[in-house]
């Protein structure tokens, strides 16, 4: 209103202009983000691709509390500084891309990743691993089964479908956690304010707090997913959101202690989702090959943006019609849908990486 009432009435072409200025920016940033994100993939061998995305995470992280000690000292030095941030973090961009042209060398990283895969013994056109499978070289002795051409045929179609199948469920299950996730996010500060009787620099500070615990978080979750899998670590993840969720729905009042316990769950869930967020990202991705990554990153990315379109308004439809606490009650349904989905998917993890002697890594055994 205070809009229409300054601006569009008296310059009513200034509102076309925002509006298109704002398209025209939030084209370049999906345009960029797929790209961008997909060079990870590119230089990295799949079975450390977990521990990479938890690098991109963090960097992220680290991003936007950058972003807002800028945002923060802006309004600390002038009344209204919306055209100084911006220019400030448009000329941070051009600078830290004329640094990305000049000093990554994506075709050389590339050619190392090659070469630590053939080291290895792995490459990034292996397949997903198929979960509870036996190893290949387990099926390859003396007695294996001798199989027609035919009954070979109906194996690979019957592997192709589970394949997509999949693929599908991990993508349905991104959707649907990040239906849950964003929801809460989105409506942090009205919930604090209108169900726990607090401020919203209580959300601001439970929020800035759960940011640093991901930043500490990061690196030992993609430990994890090569200690236990991809696949069991979501579904950690996945259980200790809903059970958070579930906790804040039924117990957290507005009383003196409301905060506190409010604060302690929401970690909880935080670091669950920290898990999840780790490893779906790359569960996409080993159901790609090396000429297909950007694609697969596009679709994950579609997965993602959908749900964060459509949850701020499912989730307000379900704060309005009941009441505003049922927000973590909804979030929950949807953690436990992605969940299901999660539980039938039988394919995502990577191939293990064969074991070596130490006089193998040091070329001892070389001719």
């Amino acid at each position: 209103e205070e809009v229409n009432t300054k601006i569009t009435k008296v310059h009513p072409e200034r509102i076309g202009i925002y509006l298109a200025v704002l398209f025209l920016v939030l084209v370049a940033m999906a345009s960029f983000r797929s790209p961008a994100v997909a060079l990870m993939p590119d230089v990295t061998p799949k079975p450390l691709r977990s521990q990479a995305n938890a690098m991109i995470n963090l960097m992220g992280g680290i991003g936007g509390a950058i972003a807002f000690v800028i945002y923060t000292a802006g309004f600390i030095i002038a009344d209204n500084p919306f055209t100084q941030i911006f220019a400030v973090c448009a000329a941070a961009m051009v600078l830290l891309l004329v640094a990305f042209l000049f000093l990554v060398n994506e075709p050389k990283y590339v050619e190392e990743c090659k070469k630590e895969c053939e080291a290895y013994g792995i490459s990034n056109d292996d397949e997903a691993v198929e979960l509870g499978a036996p190893a290949k070289e387990e099926q390859q002795g003396e007695n294996a089964e001798v199989i027609s051409a035919e009954e070979l045929a109906a194996r690979k179609k019957k592997h192709e479908r589970a394949f997509k199948r999949s693929f599908f469920f991990i993508l349905a299950s991104t959707f649907m956690w990040f239906m849950g996730y964003n929801a809460i996010s989105s409506n942090l500060s009205v919930y604090c304010t209108k169900v726990l009787n607090q401020s919203a620099g209580v959300a601001s500070i439970i929020s800035g707090v759960s940011m640093a615990v991901s930043a500490i978080a990061f690196i030992p979750v993609g430990i994890l997913a090569v200690k236990i899998g991809r696949r069991k670590s979501v579904l950690l993840g996945f259980s200790l959101a809903v059970v958070s969720f579930v906790l804040v729905f039924l117990f957290v009042r507005p009383d003196h202690m409301a905060k506190y316990l409010f604060a302690i769950f929401y970690l909880i869930a935080g670091f669950g989702l920290i898990i999840t967020n780790v490893n779906t990202f790359p569960m996409v991705l080993e159901l790609s090959s090396s000429s297909s990554v950007g694609k697969y990153t596009g679709y994950y990315y579609i997965s993602t943006m959908s749900a964060q379109a459509v949850t701020p308004f499912i989730s307000g439809l379900v704060m309005d019609y009941f009441e505003d606490q049922y927000l973590f009650l909804y979030s929950a349904v949807c953690v436990v849908i992605a969940f299901v989905f999660m539980f039938f998917t039988r394919y995502g993890d990577s191939k293990p990486v064969p074991a070596k002697s130490a006089l193998e890594y040091l070329g001892a055994g070389d001719d």
